[in-house]
């Protein structure tokens, strides 16, 4: 049977941070991810004192219980849009067809140089955003509906695999000598850093509250212009293994997922423009 001792008896076990903690937030305790690892790990240790085995340990956990469920959340999705709309598998045919006649070392140089320029190009706009809608007027709601129905128009033709995704069809007459410098046009704009892409870190922008998350936004952009790089190092593989019609099923699974996004990022604007609506 539940006592007031016991539960007092239970609290004096607990290592200090967490009674401090404890004692400090009377308030219902949100579940940071730290909070959850110290308790199990303070739990599963009989002397209760599991970050000590770690050098800063106590500070570590003082540090990051502001990092909320939040922004974890925040950062997958700026992990999963980005990758969809930017679609690294995709952009494999236009890479190889503009790179086929150039050597080894020219290839990498072509994907590395694609790669940063689209970071570069896409971060600008991560900080610049907020100051390209206050510019024209616009409010964040009516660019997250706005900005969510474009991408649901894009998700629609990756699933049809038309117009700017048919990369099959298209990368064929992609010609590298008509272009002057082909790791900017068209490997970055269009291809990586395109409307899309640009709409796509603009409503996530919208959706930042915190210079956390523009942090965390900067930080999902990075990591997938590094796997569009590793991708495109290891094309050729890729494809060996994928196959054409592996790589097309994969597009419009992109595109499916990429649907979903746009239709939530719609419902965020509504909901975010009209309170009152459920």
């Amino acid at each position: 049977m539940f006592s007031p001792g016991a539960a007092a008896g239970e609290s004096s076990l607990r290592p200090p941070i967490l009674r401090q903690l404890s004692q400090k937030d009377a308030a219902p305790v949100k579940l940071y991810p730290t909070k959850i690892v110290y308790n199990i790990c303070s739990y599963l240790l009989p002397d209760g004192n599991a970050l000590d085995l770690f050098p800063g340990g106590p500070y570590f956990a003082i540090m990051f219980t502001g990092f909320s469920g939040s922004a974890i959340s925040f950062l997958i999705t700026a992990l999963i849009s980005l990758f969809v709309i930017i679609d690294p598998s995709g952009n494999v045919f236009p890479y190889l067809a503009l790179s086929q006649a150039a050597a080894p070392p020219e290839r990498r140089k072509l994907a590395r140089h694609a790669c940063l320029y689209a970071f570069l190009i896409l971060s600008l706009f991560i900080f610049v955003g907020r100051v390209f809608l206050n510019f024209f007027g616009i409010s964040l709601p009516a660019f997250q509906i706005a900005g969510g129905l474009i991408l649901f128009r894009i998700a629609f033709d990756m699933l049809e695999g038309r117009g700017h995704f048919n990369r099959l069809d298209t990368s064929s007459s992609l010609v590298a000598t008509d272009y002057r410098d082909i790791a900017l046009v068209p490997m970055t704009m269009p291809l990586l850093a395109g409307p899309g892409a640009i709409s796509t870190i603009l409503v996530l922008t919208s959706r930042s509250h915190s210079p956390l998350e523009d942090g965390l936004l900067v930080l999902a952009l990075g990591l997938i212009m590094f796997l569009t790089y590793v991708v495109f190092r290891f094309a050729e593989q890729l494809l060996s293994h994928l196959k054409e019609s592996g790589l097309r099923l994969l597009t419009r699974i992109m595109g499916l997922i990429l649907a979903a996004l746009a239709v939530e990022f719609v419902i965020q604007g509504l909901r975010t423009a009209f309170p009152g609506w459920n």
